[in-house]
């Protein structure tokens, strides 16, 4: 009687084990795929950050997002010729950043 509760309790001891390690397979099957979505992701543009004028200018007649010192933000371009150049009045222009890639539509 003593073999058969010791063959019982081994046997519950196996199905324990298993379930744990069968939790420590699907958490790093979760892991692994999480590493996967993150990898996946598209590449970060090195240059979509705010930029100072006192740093650099964008190149010649490249269209980007412009900030001037009171926190308004417009879409210009800067010439070496003319200097910043806008649809509208707008000067002060502390910083810019290019224009994000256009918008292409739902990926099949």
């Amino acid at each position: 009687m003593d073999d058969l509760i010791s063959r019982q309790a081994a046997i519950g001891d196996t199905i324990s084990r298993r379930a744990a390690i069968s939790e420590i397979e699907q958490s790093i099957i979760n892991h692994d795929s999480a590493i996967m979505r993150i990898t996946n992701l598209p590449p970060v543009q090195s240059e979509q950050r705010w930029i100072p004028v006192t740093e650099r200018l964008p190149e010649e007649n490249m269209w980007t997002i412009c900030q001037n010192d009171a926190g308004a933000m417009m879409i210009g371009k800067h010439d070496t010729e003319f200097g910043w150049m806008f649809p509208a009045y707008f000067d002060g222009i502390v910083a810019w950043m290019p224009l994000p890639e256009p918008w292409r539509g739902e990926e099949e």
